[in-house]
């Protein structure tokens, strides 16, 4: 957290492997005062808004949605999880949740973790 509001977040990505070389993109982002949950990072030159709409535990597991209405971006729908892994019964509630909503499921992939690590 910068201030209040505003924030800045690292996004590392190794691609197609945990040893590859990172991908780092230098993110901003802020919340949003009057909506709980609504919030805004750089994605690169875009800036999509996108709501954190539920989550499970301290803060261990989200379920993030965003939808963006031009022609490079579109619908998204993240499951969040601080560490390798969402435990099953979790991921099952978080797929309800967003069923319930009409929140569509059906693109959403899990992404292979092993091998990858964290910072402690």
């Amino acid at each position: 957290m910068r201030s209040n509001t505003t924030f800045t977040d690292d996004f590392t990505c190794h691609k197609n492997s945990p040893t590859a070389a990172p991908f780092v993109i230098h993110n901003k982002g802020s919340l949003d005062a009057q909506y709980s949950g609504k919030m805004v990072e750089s994605l690169g030159p875009a800036s999509p808004p996108y709501w954190v709409l539920k989550y499970w535990g301290d803060y261990a597991y989200a379920l993030v949605y965003a939808c963006v209405g031009s022609p490079l971006l579109g619908e998204y729908t993240y499951f969040f999880s601080r560490n390798a892994s969402i435990p099953e019964g979790i991921y099952a509630e978080m797929l309800d949740y967003a069923k319930n909503k009409s929140i569509g499921v059906g693109s959403v992939k899990k992404v292979p973790m092993e091998g990858c690590t964290w910072p402690q």
